[in-house]
């Protein structure tokens, strides 16, 4: 009988053995065919889609920058978290009816290539300032920061304070955001989760294009499923409460400059939860708190909008837009 037991206990350990062992093969074969997938489908989406701007070296990497328009100040936009460049392709055209206008891909995002330095705020716009330097561009400035841009537009103001004339504000993130709504913390999780998914296509797989998209969308697809995009928009999450603390130890402050502020409908609904209600009731605090920072300031309830308002309301920002420019020009 002992004998027998042993013979079964040998077998199912053998069993145990061998199905974990099947089970990592497939794993590891599953890793590298979506890190092979990943691979080939970013190359292919490099040259499918090209950059319609420059690529301008900023000291040992290249960014994306496209201006279009004649016309001072330079007015230049800067995009929310996973956006780019094609974020603003809903109020180019018209803003350079006026005046010059530059868009541009952070560091990793989009077109632009990987930088070697962290995401800290104040490198960010180190590599911005290079960006617009090396190419050329002619200061004045307005600055124009949609989200969380709208915090890397407050601190270009302070520490290039004699390039900037004038910003808009276009539902921007705000410095005391991750204190005052302590409940609903940045997605670092999720920040993690995506690097670890995306050299192997999982966000490819999710979120890539189909068939029934516009051509639009499949470039914007592609862009934003690419590795480099998914780590660099991981990285500014992963630096989003460092970078608050230091706007917060020293917030912009425009004196008369002009400043206007959009800020997305807020309306809240019968079945709204109490805490969307609280959340919603800081950040209207905190708008108002950013239409503080100039004695020449407008503060802009976008009615039709959500949260990306230049694509809700894009004649919205645009005017928004048109009024600093005319006011810096008096």
């Amino acid at each position: 009988m002992q004998t027998e037991a042993k013979r079964k206990s040998g077998w199912l350990r053998r069993w145990i053995k061998r199905f974990f062992v099947t089970l990592a093969a497939l794993v590891l074969l599953l890793v590298v065919t979506g890190a092979i997938y990943q691979y080939v489908a970013t190359v292919q989406d490099a040259r499918k889609y090209p950059p319609p701007g420059k690529m301008v070296d900023v000291g040992g990497f290249k960014m994306h920058l496209n201006c279009i328009g004649e016309g001072s100040p330079t007015v230049v936009l800067d995009s929310g978290l996973f956006f780019g460049a094609f974020g603003w392709n809903y109020v180019t055209q018209e803003i350079a009816k006026f005046t010059r206008v530059c868009t541009f891909d952070r560091a990793g995002v989009g077109w632009s290539e990987a930088s070697p330095n962290g995401r800290g705020i104040n490198q960010i716009n180190k590599e911005l300032h290079d960006l617009l330097t090396n190419a050329g561009e002619q200061k004045p400035f307005i600055f124009a920061g949609h989200s969380i841009a709208g915090m890397y537009a407050q601190n270009y103001a302070n520490i290039y304070a004699d390039e900037v004339v004038g910003v808009v504000l276009i539902d921007s993130s705000h410095a005391e955001q991750i204190i005052r709504n302590a409940d609903d913390p940045p997605p670092i999780m999720l920040a993690r989760t995506a690097k670890i998914a995306a050299p192997v296509g999982i966000f490819r797989l999710v979120m890539g294009a189909s068939s029934g998209d516009s051509l639009e969308t499949q470039e914007r697809k592609a862009l934003q499923n690419s590795t480099k995009h998914l780590y660099a928009t991981a990285d500014e999450i992963l630096a989003i409460e460092e970078n608050s603390r230091i706007l917060r130890e020293k917030p912009m402050q425009l004196g008369d400059k002009p400043l206007i502020v959009l800020t997305r409908s807020l309306e809240i609904q019968p079945d709204d939860t109490e805490r969307y209600v609280q959340a919603t009731e800081h950040w209207k605090e905190m708008q108002k708190d950013l239409a503080s920072r100039s004695t020449d300031s407008k503060h802009i309830i976008a009615e039709k909008a959500g949260h990306v308002i230049q694509r809700d309301e894009p004649e919205l920002v645009v005017n928004a837009i048109r009024q600093v420019v005319e006011a810096t020009r008096k």
